[in-house]
């Protein structure tokens, strides 16, 4: 889906994630391993991903448009989100119902299963997201916000706090 749209495609921590072989050999798809995500996101025209709340934040605090591809609901939910703040599209890995699938002993959700047409659906999205400025200014106005909140560090001294207040 991003290499029909024209563009580089950078596969992050990984190796060629079972690619058909024309696409892993494609000089405009990169491998790389564990990366600080961060660095890559600033250089990004926009990330395809699969809709967890860690990467959508983070591209957003960069101010990278992102098209998400959910699995399960929880990455649905934020992939709403994203294309509530203009910040990005989500595309649905199949065309087909969710169905109940088990995550882990016991835990279930509605997910897609397996990916139905999903190529075409991600380059009509990310076609649609470079050809909007106004999702990259959405994303750096989120990005503003998110750098105002506190850090992990700072939330955890201040819980520190109140738990050695309460004692």
């Amino acid at each position: 889906g991003i290499l029909g749209t024209g563009s580089r495609a950078v596969l992050v921590d990984g190796n060629n994630y079972g690619l058909p072989e024309e696409i892993a050999r494609d000089p405009r798809v990169s491998f790389f391993g564990r990366e600080p995500i961060e660095e890559l996101l600033v250089q990004a025209s926009a990330i395809v991903h699969g809709g967890g709340a860690g990467i959508a934040q983070e591209a957003l605090a960069a101010g990278t448009p992102q098209v998400s591809v959910p699995r399960n609901t929880e990455q649905e939910t934020t992939g709403r989100k994203l294309e509530q703040f203009g910040a990005g599209k989500m595309v649905a890995v199949s065309d087909q119902p969710l169905e109940m699938i088990e995550l882990s002993s016991g835990f279930r959700t509605l997910a897609h299963p397996s990916a139905n047409h999903l190529a075409e659906r991600i380059t009509i999205a990310l076609s649609e997201l470079l050809s909007d400025d106004r999702a990259v200014e959405a994303s750096l106005r989120k990005g503003d916000e998110i750098r105002l909140l506190p850090t992990v560090d700072e939330t955890a001294i201040e819980i520190e706090s109140v738990m050695a207040a309460r004692a």
